[in-house]
């Protein structure tokens, strides 16, 4: 147990909460017996007028079990892992913002199309914003030995969606598109135009530690 303790120990602290809400939401769901999936999607009519404000977060941790949630733990834990420690070291504060902002673009898009689930958005969101921010010469590991520069890897991605399921992945090109959004918005448009569109509320930093936000 010690071992699994390292693990968790070692993921910086907005990783791990992602991904540990992500296994117990989906887990909870699959073999709980009193969670089940229609309690935690995201309903419109039941969050308006039942109040079920839970729907807001609870819609980004709800994946069905099998291979492919396994497929998006991978990716979750690697990506935003080395987000969270690089582009967004020691600005913790400002990395959750970017959660936020990707979040509501994800649920508002997706929930227009029709979906109730976002976590899938989430992730290539924050997979889209790493082949934005990393070293763009580098080389990405893929399926079957390719490889490829980062830029293309969210891409790839929906191809092997679009390969597997025989549909459009709607919700992949949502989770791109809000990552792009805030791409743009925070290292694009303070070059183009000299002023600043992202800026973290000031309590969020105050939510936590300082030491989580030194760099800020």
């Amino acid at each position: 147990m010690s071992g699994v303790a390292d693990f968790f120990n070692q993921i910086p602290i907005v990783t791990r909460t992602l991904f540990i809400a992500s296994f117990g939401v989906t887990l909870m769901c699959a073999f709980s017996g009193w969670i089940t999936p229609q309690l935690v999607i995201w309903n419109w009519t039941l969050f308006s007028r039942s109040f079920q404000v839970w729907r807001l977060v609870s819609s980004f941790f709800v994946y069905g079990l099998g291979f492919p949630f396994l497929i998006d733990m991978m990716f979750l834990y690697r990506y935003s892992t080395t987000v969270e420690t690089t582009q967004f070291e020691g600005r913790t504060g400002d990395y959750i913002w970017m959660l936020l902002l990707t979040s509501i673009s994800n649920l508002l898009f997706g929930w227009y199309i029709g979906y109730t689930a976002f976590g899938k958005a989430l992730i290539l969101s924050i997979v889209y914003y790493w082949s934005r921010t990393t070293n763009p010469s580098q080389l990405v590991s893929f399926f079957f030995g390719i490889t490829l520069k980062p830029v293309y890897f969210p891409w790839a991605l929906c191809a092997i969606s679009l390969l597997t399921s025989g549909a459009i992945p709607y919700i992949s090109l949502i989770g791109i598109a809000s990552g792009h959004a805030y791409y743009f918005a925070e290292k694009i448009v303070p070059k183009l135009y000299n002023t600043h569109l992202i800026k973290t509320p000031s309590f969020i930093y105050e939510l936590m530690p300082p030491a989580l936000n030194r760099n800020t």
